[in-house]
């Protein structure tokens, strides 16, 4: 936001242009511009300029008749001078002052249009816009002191208080309290007689250096490139620049819109101010001092010189370091990559058929690999030679009582899908309950129907099939559970 140095250079510029002038029309083409409703706009044209002045952060331009435009530039407005009847910018454009051989052209970047112009008329509707704050190249020392110390705020909010001091801002605080050596979170009920001298000869010097030094950039020509960030500022938006004075890197604390920036040597004796953005990350681990934190930087810096990385962790996920770069990405929790890692090998294996029928259950094991371990061979070819008698004997009464059975036990998860819930799979290949007795582990039958049944649709197949197996199943030839599933 334009502040006291700027503004000043502004109204000096636009009096030189306009006093005396007519001022023929005003262009309004930003919609939320106009803040009064009475007067009307109109009655300001065709008047002559008598005066420009400041008013806090506000340009004031009094017409005749004691009629008075204040225009409020807010963080965004900016002010031109153009040829007459210049064309306005839809983008940027707000509104056009015509006079006879110029306009004074007011925009605004960024989306937020909070620029403002009032039309008021008489000296005490011009009065009730002003905040009350004393002027800062005007004030005393002890009217200074007494302003400072009627609250107890810090030193920051003290000084942007358009209630407390008039054109003071953002930036040029963080100037003023650089120049003075004072914390921007120092309080002002906490600080003596010596400190407030100081900062009263700050406020008073850089006010007036500022104002000079903008005076000469702009010379004759109308100011542009108006901001609050200037190469030739000692802290304010110098984030991590040396300080001018000690070299030390600036800091900042970040506020909503704002930023507070200040040298910790300079300013806070060494010691480290939250930046209220990283330090409520690192909370305990956020570095008090200045030398915390540049100890902390220098060895970051030599670990990347060295090409030195960072011992890991070792806690219960520690192993974890050891996987592929890929894998530590995607997994970062141990437990979980050697799950889906399993269950991806057994996944691939299971297509080529060696999975064991019999599976073991396990952390998110879908079986296990016949062979795996040499001292289990004996039993798994007990097991499979055991399998392959029952499956006769089963498929014997089976032709018997008119269905023809076939029993896999080796039933693959392509199988499976279309037949039962994966619920109903995983209870099968768990066993029946207890109380049923079933010595082969069956989990599908395939084609149950009557031999001497005519063919018939899916739909006719299916019916056939449900019934026989659940007569079967009524006479205890098939486990119930296995011919539900397969129903």
């Amino acid at each position: 936001m334009p502040e006291l140095p700027d503004v000043t250079v502004y109204v000096e510029h636009v009096a030189r242009r306009t006093v005396g002038r007519l001022l023929e029309r005003v262009r309004v083409l930003g919609l939320n511009l106009l803040r009064t409703v009475e007067p009307e706009l109109a009655t300001a044209h065709e008047r002559e300029v008598r005066a420009v002045r400041r008013l806090g952060k506000r340009i004031v331009i009094e017409l005749e008749g004691g009629l008075f435009l204040v225009i409020h530039l807010m963080i965004a407005g900016r002010l031109h001078w153009k040829e007459r009847g210049v064309a306005l910018s839809r983008k940027v454009g707000l509104a056009a002052f015509d006079f006879p051989d110029g306009s004074l052209t007011l925009t605004e970047a960024g989306t937020k249009k909070r620029a403002a112009l009032r039309v008021v008329e008489g000296e005490k509707a011009l009065a009730a816009l002003d905040p009350g704050g004393g002027e800062p190249l005007e004030i005393t020392l002890a009217a200074f002191r007494e302003t400072l110390i009627r609250e107890n705020h810090t030193l920051k909010r003290a000084l942007t208080d358009p209630r407390a001091f008039s054109g003071i801002g953002n930036s040029y605080s963080d100037e003023i309290l650089h120049r003075a050596k004072l914390s921007p979170m120092a309080l002002t009920s906490r600080l003596d007689d010596d400190a407030i001298a100081r900062l009263h000869a700050a406020t008073r010097n850089v006010l007036v250096e500022w104002t000079e030094r903008l005076r000469d950039q702009a010379g004759e020509e109308f100011p542009e490139g108006v901001t609050a960030f200037r190469p030739e500022m000692a802290v304010h938006g110098k984030y991590k620049q040396p300080c001018p004075v000690c070299g030390t890197l600036v800091q900042r604390i970040v506020y909503a819109e704002n930023e507070t920036n200040y040298c910790p040597r300079c300013q806070t004796r060494g010691r480290l101010l939250a930046d209220r953005s990283l330090s409520r990350l690192l909370r305990a681990d956020w570095p008090k001092t200045i030398e915390e934190l540049e100890g902390r930087r220098a060895a970051a810096c030599r670990q990347r010189r060295d090409g030195v990385e960072r011992e890991p962790d070792r806690g219960r996920d520690a192993h974890v370091a050891e996987l592929p770069p890929a894998a530590r990405h995607d997994q970062p929790n141990a437990s979980r990559h050697r799950q889906r890692h399993n269950n991806l090998r057994h996944r691939n294996r299971e297509h080529r058929g060696s999975i064991d029928p019999s599976p073991q259950r396990g952390h998110g094991q879908r079986g296990r690999e016949i062979g795996d371990d040499p001292g289990e061979d004996v039993e798994a070819e007990e097991i499979q030679e055991g399998l392959r008698e029952r499956e006769h004997e089963t498929a014997g009464r089976d032709h018997q009582d008119g269905h023809v059975g076939c029993v896999e036990p080796r039933m693959r998860a392509s199988q499976t899908r279309g037949i039962c819930p994966p619920s109903a799979i995983a209870n099968a290949r768990r066993g029946p309950p207890r109380s049923v007795p079933l010595s082969v582990p069956t989990v599908e039958i395939r084609a149950p129907r009557a031999m001497n049944a005519p063919a018939a649709g899916p739909a006719k197949c299916a019916a056939a099939s449900a019934s026989g197996l659940l007569d079967s199943a009524s006479e205890g030839n098939v486990p119930m559970h296995t011919a539900w599933m397969s129903t």
